[in-house]
Parts: C-alpha cells; sequence; structure tokens
C-alpha cells in the first residue's frame, strides 16, 4: 500500500471507533492517533445534513489519507466545503466511488513544511441528502481500509492511525411527551441562536449547553406554562455546542454549529 506521494508505509489496523456517553468529558490524548470526529445527525427524507469532519492531535502533520464510507441506502453525496487547513483543495478528494458510498481524502506535503490545527478545528464537510429517516449515524458511515489505510504521517515521518468518531452525545432523537416541538435555528449560526420549544402542559424545564467535550457550560432551571417558549443562545467561540432539554418525562439534545 501506498501513502500518497509514493511513500511506502507499512498496513495500519482496521480502526472504526464510537464515542460512548461516558467518554464526553474525556480527551482524545493518544498522540499517535489523529481523531476526526463527526457529529451524530438525524434528518428525514429530502433534508440536506452537514458532517463537519473536526480534527483532535493534528500535530507536525504532513500527510493524512483516509477512505470514508457511507451507507448509500439511507444518503447520497451532494456536495462538500473545504474546512481551516489552507493546503486542501479539490485534488485532495476522490469521488470515483462516490456512488458506491465512497469518499477518498488523501493529501501530503512532503517539503519542509508541517501543518499543526487547533482541536475542534474543521478538516472538511461533507454535505448529504437524506434517502431515508436517519435517526442516528451509528452504523452509516466508517472509514475504511479496503483501498487505502486510514493513516497519518508526522514531520519525523512517523506513522500513526486514525479513528473516526461518531459523536454520541445526541443520542435522544424523541420528543418527551411533554414537549410539542423543539428547534435551534439559525444552525449553523455564525453568531448568536434561538431556542424554540412548546410545551402541551406546565412544567419545570431545564436547559443545558455543552461544548464538544460534552463539558457543561450552563444551565437554566425554569418553571414555565402551557405555550411557545424562546430562550436566546450565547456561544464564546466558534465550534460545535450542543444543546439539551430535559424536563420530567425525558431529555431531547441537539447539535449546534457556529461560525465565525
Amino acid at each position: 500500500m501506498k501513502f500518497l506521494h509514493q511513500v511506502v508505509l507499512p498496513c495500519a489496523f482496521v480502526i472504526i471507533s464510537t464515542f460512548l456517553p461516558s467518554q464526553l468529558v474525556a480527551y482524545h490524548t493518544d498522540l499517535d492517533t489523529l481523531y476526526v470526529t463527526i457529529p451524530d445527525l438525524e434528518g428525514e427524507i429530502g433534508d440536506t445534513i452537514t458532517l463537519d469532519f473536526q480534527v483532535q492531535n493534528f500535530k507536525e502533520v504532513v500527510g493524512v489519507q483516509f477512505d470514508f464510507r457511507f451507507d448509500t441506502s439511507m444518503m447520497s453525496f451532494v456536495g462538500l466545503d473545504f474546512g481551516d487547513l489552507e493546503v486542501i483543495g479539490w485534488g485532495s478528494f476522490g469521488f470515483q466511488d462516490v456512488e458506491q458510498g465512497s469518499v477518498r481524502f488523501s493529501w501530503a506535503d512532503f517539503t519542509n513544511n508541517s501543518f499543526t490545527m487547533e482541536d475542534n478545528s474543521y478538516l472538511f464537510s461533507i454535505k448529504m441528502e437524506v434517502q431515508q429517516p436517519i435517526y442516528s449515524l451509528q452504523g452509516m458511515v466508517s472509514i475504511s481500509e479496503e483501498v487505502i489505510t486510514a493513516e497519518y504521517i508526522s514531520s519525523s515521518l512517523e506513522q500513526g492511525h486514525v479513528k473516526l468518531i461518531v459523536d454520541e452525545l445526541s443520542t435522544s432523537n424523541e420528543l418527551p411527551s411533554i414537549l410539542a416541538s423543539f428547534t435551534v435555528a439559525p444552525n449553523p449560526t455564525i453568531g448568536d441562536a434561538l431556542l424554540s420549544f412548546s410545551l402541551i402542559q406546565s412544567s419545570p424545564v431545564t436547559v443545558s449547553m455543552y461544548n464538544n467535550l460534552g463539558q457543561r457550560l450552563s444551565t437554566q432551571h425554569l418553571s414555565l406554562g402551557v405555550g411557545p417558549h424562546t430562550l436566546p443562545l450565547k456561544f464564546p467561540h466558534s465550534g460545535r455546542y450542543w444543546c439539551q432539554i430535559r424536563t420530567p418525562e425525558g431529555s431531547l439534545t441537539r447539535p449546534i454549529i457556529v461560525r465565525r
């Protein structure tokens, strides 16, 4: 197996990983692993969902490659946006097998340059059209090693692994029976957003905000009556956040993307 610019490297392990809820406050610190995280999303037929590929441990990297696979019976590829690594262009992607559910990413710079990205920076984003109702991306997306090994190369030419994580913070998909609606808009946002929800009966409600590591940023304990309610949401930085609403009958969590 050859890596990018004809540099021969040994085969890497098969690396498909999930992010368990108990790990929400854990930080990925395996220095030989480049973590690529996408949010766990849901969507109805015809919706366009955006898979934001964020990275951790992207330190002094000179090359990355992996083959991203998705279930074509559930979603289809419609577009791609570049992220925070300015050297990435269309030539870094392979779409020859996109109808079979494969998008390949490969980039390398074996000159004197190496690149470091802050944790939770965006590598790129893929847009998908939902073909069948999706309630979770678990089991529908993965990194494959069938064609190319999923690996990265550091400036010292050491090989590391690449792991795809589907973030499970948004595992709640059904509205608690006391809620008639729950939305966050605009999403993505370039600034603030508005949480809107409606109650079918008076109830105590707790609204919490989390950052991408699962750390709680704020909590509001409210006692609200029947009908619609709105709350402003503010974000300290760009990145991915999570808004959770909890009632005595259950909770629901939604991801929020902030870009500035």
